[in-house]
């Protein structure tokens, strides 16, 4: 599985701040529903914090991984930010998180969901990557990086 196949350039973007989690879950999924017509903005901003609430998904490394899995989603997609003032996603050891990784898809894609966090966690851990998405100057740019970090891996 490439990660190329669930995201593309305007699911990419770099964002000053936001004043919390929800409300960067807020920004995201607004800026989603703009890219994704064919999915509900509200819809998704509720079942990414129903899934925070269960409990956070960010990492000690500075990057979170909000998801949901929602039955209107005709494909699963991953949305990227960075966030250049981080944001604490609720996780009292871990840093604020200053990469974002939304990913969406189908109740029916399971599979999918998963495969994609697993690559998304291990493009992460390659030396350097996370150096090279923070760098990123728009979301342009951040598309540019992750797709040269998944044509590094296998």
């Amino acid at each position: 599985m490439k990660l190329t196949e669930f995201i593309r350039p305007e699911l990419c973007w770099v964002l000053d701040s936001a004043e919390s989690r929800d409300d960067l879950l807020k920004q995201l999924t607004s800026r989603i529903g703009e890219a994704e017509p064919t999915v509900d903005a509200d819809l998704i901003y509720a079942a990414l914090i129903e899934r925070e609430e269960k409990g956070s998904t960010s990492t000690p490394e500075g990057v979170a991984f909000p998801h949901a899995m929602i039955q209107q989603a005709e494909r699963s997609f991953v949305a990227a930010a960075i966030v250049k003032r981080g944001v604490k996603f609720g996780h009292k050891a871990h840093p604020a998180s200053d990469v974002i990784f939304v990913l969406v898809g189908p109740k029916e894609a399971a599979w999918d969901h998963v495969r994609l966090l697993a690559r998304l966690a291990r493009i992460c851990h390659t030396p350097g990557a996370l150096k090279a998405m923070r760098q990123a100057a728009d979301g342009d740019g951040l598309h540019r990086c992750l797709v040269a970090e998944d044509n590094r891996h296998v």
